[in-house]
């Protein structure tokens, strides 16, 4: 041993001995002498090298490492004691090298066998470099390079290397015996030798005894110790050199030697200790799955345990670990999927087979199939790609996307869940019927009622299997829940036997109208109801039962909406609410009247009629000669719209008018005689349906087009020409219609019929009459609707809260009426004809209870609606009208079928009708019932309106009366002095109840009441009835003394009641009310002490003067109304037009006619269409319709009556009408059907001069004649001057619209004149995109790019950047900064940088349209593509036909919206939100013609911006491989 020069460390020069040489000395392979050497100088894991061979070639054998010598040089290393002296070993191994070509050992000068020259203590090799690994040989220099010192090497002693593994070819005898030699040849060199055996870790037990013996040897006197190493294991390899080194050094003592498995268990635990601290390791810094190797171990290099770990176990091992670790993380990311959609699962599942029905007892991979043919697969599942597993599809893995792989069912968890599917629903459908079953047991049993608790009854219900099954919640669930039920329902019934009882609590509110209700109040009420069982039922509820009736009692007192019980589906909120969307759909564009538009409208809807596929082909002309559908006229572009028709026009698919679609003009096209008689055929049945729809607006302008066939002669195609030319010139219902015949297809393209130039002159031509037609009409509608004028008359219209019938069909004659309009939250304007000229009628419609905020105005009748269904509504109807004064009433019965159905097949309607009925004539009023599911015509309210405005005098003047404040001093318009304005004598409207009964049931307009009696003095000299009857009081009206027999009338197949009796025509030509004399009884008789204090006046409104009358002429015949149409009776139309009594409708249109060109006439009476099932009476003024009599209540039809039938027969039929004993049916008045085609049917009168029912001073025929005819002479005188009066203002308005018509085409000419170049028409040329560009390179305003990066340098992380709006202050800051500097620095302004997100919107806005018109209409278009691959292609189409600024622009900021979205964690603002920030501003020219288009095209819309923002690489850069769909 040798002391190193200048420190304290000891050198030891070791040699490692032991057997070697060939196959035959040392087996297959060797002792372990190389690991051995290596672990020990080399303890690092990735420096040791288990494969080491001595089989060389002789290159390798001279080089320098082996260097021709049969010793390796390992090199030198430090090892510490445990008392701290440090050991510096120089570590030699002697072995044998064999030639690799002759497997003999290598000569090297004179050798010695191995046993002995294995024990030299002297070596010497000049420049030896120190071997390190096999791998060294030949390439040294890529290799650490050490050379052993020059000289000789003294040995200071020997490790000689036992192996007690067991080794093929190697006998245990051999391994001894040449063990044996090298040791006793060791001991004689007198240096200290020591015994390890090697590769302990694969020890055999006779070996390892056989080496203990050997080391125990007598021979060696114990002088030789033994250390148990293994080198793969690092196990004792240290303590084997220290040993020796203590043996060298004399002064030191011997070692511990410590047992092999003690010494592995210790390195166990050192491995153990490392491995956790590593791994801990890895778990924290190592979250991702997809981490790499690396990069990790560079990140971990500096750390301890992970420098620990890799010198004991090596990198590999680290690695190894490593992936091991981030495969777990993968398999729990995995996991956490699979879990996640199996959670979803079950819901999908519940979604796709709701039932066991649905499941069709299928198995899972039955309805895996099933799933992937579903029509929601892909809103839930993902189809993956078949050559890789989802798993490993990290794109997949990667994704956002919570949509389930379809791989994954295949797994067990989706299987169980499945399963679990199954059970659920078995288990649901079990206890749902035990559920329903306990329901159902409930509702049988009768001992639940209100308010009993489940203790009450349970013992009732136990031993049931419904019961017992059913958990505690659920029994208490369900019976709560049916408590529930029944208590509403309860509290349902108890509120309507209080609305039952309407009459009681009117009386109550009448003798305590200022709300002081007393106990003995509500005890009297009590007592009234209490024996009801809607009474009874909440007896278990008594607080809430007197809740509920304090509560009615309240809203008796003060009704409001907020109060009812049906809010918010009181009557008042219904109404408000249908009459609001009236007014809306009034203030939307094309919402009026079919073919009307204002002149400013630049839209035209167009029908193109012909078959044959003719009005396919003219759309496509019509198209091909109009771009976008296009089309200009002076200067003004009018878009087109079109409707081809070429079937049945009756059918509703083909109709000309549709509720989405209103013509303004029609094209007729057609090319031989079946297509014109289509053409003509279609045109008369459209008018039809106009006038049974009574449209009175006038038809649109038609153009019909003739385009011969090719294969017609020359006299054929003359011939049809001619046919079209008078079908132009006399169309159907006196049509502007204009004829042109465009010829063969002259270039037109092959396919086509018509010439493009010669469409072109007639859509000119066509688009020319709708203006000139909208121009007359908006003059007649100014002229004759004058919306701030004071109706003529007010009527009040009452329903129901809660009443079960459409409130839109009861309100849809007068909403669908072509003049009205809304004026109030509940009351709209009507101008309908009713007498000789338009009156305007308000009416004011209103629940029962909101009809008192009214009592105080002007009304002059009211319409009292029930239902037929509900015994509360009649009742009310009942209460209600006991407060109405002698007002003319309308009593309107809803039924759900017709009247007569409902009558005969239910009891309760049977009831409510008959109560109905008797009630008006109880008070004079009329009645009618209306089918509940349909609705009626406009004018089916039109008759009461004439009632009502022939009483107008006489309820104003009392009125006047009610209220003095309404007079003058002078007493005009008392009864002493009657206003002058009325055309006759005015008194006090008489007692209701003396007034002749007006009852009808018809499911319409009860025309045959009111119908206008021409006054053209033939009145006949036969009036043997009085014309005005009135009946005694004694004998009061009931239904058996007015032979109350009812008929079936069938209108629009529905059966309707009528009483014939009341077909009467009482007021219309009645000479003034009766005066009070004529009454045997006041009013007050009738009525009680008089009217309550909220009872309705005649209208009395305080401090508000009676409105102005007008004279009134009775009647006249220069605008008598046209009846129904009998259309059966007539071929075609044109004579069912000829024969209507349009005298001076076809005087004022001929009259504005010019030129043959016919306009549309300035007023246009109103088409009364009164439907074909009404009666009308003849027989009341029986000269006007000859001589024929007819039963006093047969119907019959007019040409079937007969001619010559005198007064006898009629006094007959009246003497067998009055034969019927009360309440008894016989004959003729037994109930029967009329036949569906009788259009006109007539009713005589039931009274004459002997009937028992009139009173003894009722006037007769005499004494009427001559007061009749004065008045008539009056009337006629009168007549004539208003017409003169009429006719002078008729010429002054022709004459105005001459001069109109002239001027209008002055202005044309001097347009022309001043040239025909489109730029002068268009004014200075509007700025482009290219007058903001800084320079022809810098395309992308200064302003919007300082503002852009502005926001990217402050704004990216704010939340919320372009949704929160920025300061106005800071905008207004920020843009007079640009505008005072335009090289300010945004970020020096100290802005927030929403007000430069802000000011950029904004500018953007003042900037030309970043897409010009024709590309904001093709990105429209692109945006409703469905494909999405064919979406995205068309719009980088689009874009790229951008002008280049434009594109640079959009280019520049949507580059700046991706950097945005780029941090949408950070500023919350995704694609998708930015398309919904930005879509409003970048598409601001972009028009919505409504709110439903505006709705529909706005996801589109903000799709197609999200796209261009995702896939800006693909859309602006040109990148394909950025295309994702």
């Amino acid at each position: 041993m040798a002391r190193r020069g200048g420190d304290a460390s000891k050198q030891v020069v070791v040699s490692v001995v032991g057997v070697s040489g060939g196959e035959r000395e040392k087996g297959v392979t060797g002792l372990g002498k190389s690991c051995l050497c290596n672990r020990f100088t080399k303890p690092q894991a990735d420096q040791y090298h288990v494969d080491h061979i001595s089989v060389l070639s002789q290159t390798d054998f001279s080089g320098r490492v082996v260097n021709n010598d049969h010793f390796l040089y390992w090199g030198e290393c430090l090892r510490v004691a445990d008392d701290g002296l440090e050991f510096v070993f120089q570590v030699v191994e002697q072995t044998e090298f064999i030639d690799d070509a002759s497997f003999m050992p290598f000569k090297a000068g004179k050798m010695d066998p191995y046993i002995k020259r294995c024990c030299a203590t002297k070596i010497q090799s000049a420049e030896k470099l120190m071997y390190i690994c096999k791998n060294q040989l030949g390439i040294e220099k890529e290799y650490e390079q050490r050379v052993l010192p020059d000289g000789k090497v003294n040995v200071d002693g020997f490790l000689c290397v036992f192996d007690v593994s067991q080794v093929p070819n190697r006998s245990l005898e051999r391994q001894v015996e040449l063990t044996a030699s090298i040791l006793n040849n060791c001991l004689k060199t007198k240096r200290p030798v020591v015994l390890v055996t090697t590769k302990n870790d694969e020890a055999n037990e006779v070996y390892v005894k056989e080496a203990e013996k050997l080391a125990s040897r007598k021979e060696f006197k114990g002088n030789i110790p033994l250390v148990e190493t293994s080198a793969h294991e690092n196990v004792n390899v240290d303590c084997a050199f220290m040993t020796l080194a203590n043996l060298v050094d004399r002064n030191r003592g011997r070692i511990r030697i410590v047992p092999f498995y003690e010494a592995a268990r210790h390195r166990k635990e050192i491995l153990d200790v490392a491995t956790d601290a590593f791994q801990r390791l890895v778990r924290t810094h190592v979250l991702d799955y997809r981490s790499i190797w690396a990069s990790t171990s560079k990140k971990l290099a500096q750390n301890p345990d992970f420098i620990h770990y890799v010198d004991l176990f090596g990198m590999d091992q680290a690695a190894k670990l490593f992936r091991r670790h981030v495969k777990k993380l993968k398999e729990e990311y995995l996991q956490r999927k699979v879990e996640g959609y199996m959670d979803l699962l079950p819901s999908i599942l519940r979604e796709f087979f709701p039932d066991l029905q649905s499941l069709e007892d299928g198995d899972w991979l039955s309805i895996q199939q099933r799933i992937s043919e579903h029509p929601e697969f892909d809103r839930y599942f993902l189809r993956c790609n078949e050559d890789i597993p989802w798993s490993e599809n990290t794109d997949l893995l990667d994704s956002a996307d919570t949509r389930i792989p379809f791989d994954v069912l295949d797994s067990n968890e989706a299987e169980t869940v499945f399963k679990n599917h199954v059970n659920a629903l078995q288990a649901e459908l079990e206890m749902r019927e035990m559920r329903d079953r306990f329901k159902a047991l409930l509702a049988e049993t009768g001992y639940v009622t209100p308010g009993k608790r489940l203790d009450e009854v349970r013992v009732l219900f136990m031993g049931r299997e419904s019961f017992d099954s059913l958990s505690e919640h659920d029994r208490q669930f369900i019976y709560e829940q049916h408590q529930k039920d029944i208590t509403e329902k309860a509290r349902q019934n108890f509120h309507e036997l209080l609305l039952e009882q309407a009459e009681l609590f009117y009386h109550v509110k009448s003798i305590a109208p200022t709300g002081t209700i007393t106990q003995e109040d509500i005890r009297d009420i009590t007592q009234t109801l209490q024996e009801d069982s809607r009474y009874k039922a909440l007896d278990r509820l008594e607080s809430e039962r007197t809740l509920l009736l304090l509560q009615h009692l309240g809203f008796v007192h003060c009704p409001k909406k907020e109060h009812c019980p049906t809010f918010p589906n009181c009557m008042d909120c219904l109404i408000e609410k249908i009459i609001a969307n009236k007014a809306a759909s009034n203030s939307r564009p094309g919402s009026g009247t079919w073919g009307s538009k204002t002149v400013s409208d630049p839209h035209v809807n167009l029908v193109l009629l012909g078959n044959q596929g003719l009005a396919e082909d003219l759309q496509n002309v019509i198209r091909s000669v109009c771009e976008d559908d296009e089309f200009e006229l002076d200067n003004q572009v009018f878009s087109l719209d079109y409707r081809s028709i070429d079937g049945d026009v009756s059918l509703p698919q083909n109709s000309f008018k549709t509720p989405e679609f209103t013509p303004h003009g029609v094209v007729c096209a057609y090319s031989n005689e079946a297509s014109l008689e289509y053409v003509r055929e279609s045109l008369e049945k459209s008018l039809l349906t106009q006038l049974e729809r009574e449209e009175s607006s006038p038809t649109p302008p038609i153009t019909v087009l003739f385009a011969p066939d090719p294969d017609l002669d020359h006299n054929a195609s003359q011939h049809l020409h001619d046919e079209g030319a008078n079908l132009a010139d006399s169309p159907p219902g006196s049509l502007q219609c204009t004829f042109m015949d465009v010829g063969p297809s002259v270039g037109g393209g092959e396919g086509r019929r018509f010439d493009s130039s010669l469409v072109t002159k007639a859509l000119r031509s066509l688009i020319t009459n709708i203006q000139h037609r909208n121009n007359s009409l908006n003059i007649y509608n100014s002229a004759v609707l004058p919306r701030d004028s004071q109706p003529d008359i007010r009527i009040i219209m009452c329903m129901l809260c809660g009443d079960p019938y459409s409130v839109e069909n009861v309100l849809s004659p007068l909403l669908n009426h072509q003049w009205c309009v809304v004026t109030g939250e509940q009351s709209i304007s009507l101008q309908t004809f009713l007498d000789d000229c338009k009156r305007r009628v308000e009416v004011i419609v209103s629940s029962y209870h909101g009809a008192n905020a009214f009592r105080e105005d002007l009304v002059h009748g009211f319409i009292l609606v029930y239902s037929t269904k509900r015994k509360a509504s009649l009742a009310t109807l009942r209460a209600f009208s006991a407060n109405i004064p002698n007002l003319p009433i309308q009593i309107l019965a809803m039924t759900d079928t017709s009247s007569a159905t409902a009558f005969f097949k239910s009891d309760i309607s049977q009831q409510l009708i008959t109560e109905g009925n008797a009630i008006a004539d109880r008070l004079q009023a009329h009645f009618m019932t209306s089918t509940a599911t349909c609705q009626q015509k406009t004018a089916f309210y039109t008759p009461f309106f004439k009632e009502v405005w022939d009483k107008k005098p006489e309820i104003e003047q009392a009125f006047n009366m009610e209220d003095p404040s309404g007079l003058d001093d002078s007493g005009e318009g008392t009864l002493e002095r009657p206003s002058h304005h009325y055309h006759r004598s005015i008194t006090l409207p008489p007692p209701r109840r003396n007034m002749p009964p007006r009852s009808q049931s018809a499911e319409g307009s009860s025309s045959e009441i009111y119908e206008t009696v021409p006054t053209d003095g033939s009145l006949g000299d036969d009036l043997d009835e009085p014309l005005s009857p009135v009946f005694p009081d004694d004998q009061p009206l009931t239904p058996s003394d007015d032979s109350d027999i009812y008929s079936h009338i069938d209108n629009d197949e529905e059966e309707h009641l009528v009483k014939p009796s009341q077909f009467k025509k009482q007021h219309r030509f009645q000479q003034g009310w009766q005066d009070d004399s004529m009454c045997s009884r006041r009013m007050d008789d009738y009525w009680g002490d008089g009217f309550t204090s909220q009872a309705f006046t005649t209208g009395r409104r305080a401090k508000f003067p009676p409105p102005p009358t007008k004279p009134r002429p009775k009647a006249s015949q220069t605008l008598k109304q046209p009846g129904k149409l009998n259309l059966k009776a007539y071929g075609n139309v044109t004579d069912a037009i000829g024969k209507l009594n349009l005298k001076d409708a076809g005087l004022l249109h001929s009259k504005l006619t010019k030129g043959g060109s016919v306009h549309a006439p300035l007023a246009t009476p109103e088409n009364m269409d009164l439907g074909p099932d009404y009666a009308a009476v003849k027989d009341a003024v029986p000269g006007l319709y000859g001589s024929f009599e007819a039963g006093d209540y047969g119907y019959s039809r007019v040409q079937d009556l007969p001619q010559g039938a005198g007064s006898k027969a009629r006094r007959q039929r009246r003497e067998k009408g009055r034969q019927v004993a009360p309440g008894k049916l016989e004959g003729d008045h037994a109930y029967r059907v009329i036949p569906e085609d009788d259009s006109s049917l007539e009713v005589s009168s039931p009274r004459d001069q002997q009937s028992p029912i009139l009173p003894p001073g009722a006037p007769t025929r005499k004494d009427t004649d001559k007061t009749a005819r004065r008045k008539q002479e009056k009337l006629r005188s009168r007549e004539e001057a208003r017409q003169r009066e009429e006719e002078r203002k008729r010429a002054k308005d022709e004459e105005k619209m001459k001069k109109a018509a002239e001027k209008e085409k002055e202005r044309e000419k001097k347009k022309a004149s001043k040239g025909s170049t489109k730029s002068a028409a268009k004014g200075p040329p509007q700025p482009t995109l290219e007058d903001f560009v800084q320079s022809p390179e810098r395309s992308v305003p200064l302003f919007l790019e300082k503002c852009v990066y502005f926001i990217e340098l402050e704004g990216l992380d704010s939340e919320g950047i372009y949704r929160v709006p920025g300061n106005k202050v800071h905008v207004e800051q920020l843009t007079t900064k640009f505008k005072e500097d335009g090289n300010v620095n945004f970020a020096e302004l100290d802005i927030p940088v929403n007000a430069a997100a802000t000011a950029l919107k904004d500018y953007l806005k003042q900037l030309p349209p970043l897409l010009p018109q024709s590309q904001l209409m093709e990105l429209t278009t692109i945006a409703s593509i469905g494909d999405r691959s064919l979406r995205l292609l068309r719009l980088k189409e689009m874009l790229t036909g951008l002008p280049r600024v434009n594109f640079e622009v959009l280019k520049f900021l949507f580059q700046h919206f991706v950097r945005v979205a780029e941090n949408c964690k950070l500023n919350s603002m995704d694609s998708k939100n930015l398309a919904i920030c930005w879509w409003p501003t970048l598409l601001h020219t972009l028009q919505f013609s409504d709110i439903a288009e505006f709705e529909s095209q706005r996801p589109h819309i903000e799709d197609i911006i999200q796209t261009m923002i995702d896939q800006f690489p693909f859309l602006f850069q040109g990148k394909e491989d950025y295309v994702m769909v």
